[in-house]
């Protein structure tokens, strides 16, 4: 996962090539998913439920979008490349006469949300299409953990990723923190 940035720019390039409508609309919702999933750190059951006004928050200076859920309100980073990949999935959505007014993933077939069977097959076939993974081995758990690595291991506080990414118990992360000396057992502090 340690060059994924580049795995991305090589998709970004295969997409440019895609001249056909439906496969580049297709092509476009998945690399904007994987984004999603890889510059915030989402779950899928969060990526499915997001709906456009969640990101009107959002901007490339904050770095940051309101997430609202059961819990209330939490605050989610998100990378320039995400908000990127969303912006050119919403302008190739709607010149293709998908509305995503409502759900910023909605189903091509129907005016309504994807399921979560779609987010598995959407990031399975983007790393496919990729042809830098392994044949169906992307998943949106190896994008999402990968998020967690690289901030926890660029410096940032184990807490605050455990917060962004929802999780109530920081020991979900240990696989990826045990060597590091800011580990710490247990729930997290109220928020």
């Amino acid at each position: 996962m340690e060059n994924l940035g580049r795995h991305f720019d090589m998709a970004y390039q295969a997409a440019d090539r895609i001249t056909h409508s439906v496969a580049r609309l297709g092509y476009y919702r998945r690399l904007a998913i994987a984004e999603m999933i890889y510059g915030s750190g989402l779950s899928s059951r969060d990526l499915v439920d997001l709906k456009s006004s969640d990101l009107e928050s959002a901007s490339v200076a904050s770095g940051y979008f309101a997430l609202r859920n059961a819990d209330g309100v939490r605050l989610v980073p998100i990378t320039t490349r995400a908000l990127e990949a969303v912006t050119t999935w919403r302008q190739v959505a709607e010149g293709a006469g998908i509305d995503t007014s409502d759900w910023l993933f909605p189903s091509l077939k129907s005016p309504s949300q994807l399921l979560l069977k779609d987010i598995t097959r959407a990031i399975r076939d983007f790393g496919n299409d990729t042809d830098v993974f392994e044949k169906d081995q992307l998943n949106a758990s190896t994008l999402r953990w990968a998020f967690a690595n690289h901030l926890i291991s660029n410096g940032a506080d184990i807490r605050i990723v455990a917060y962004a990414m929802d999780l109530k118990d920081l020991r979900a992360m240990k696989q990826f923190t045990s060597g590091s000396p800011d580990f710490g057992d247990g729930e997290l502090p109220a928020q």
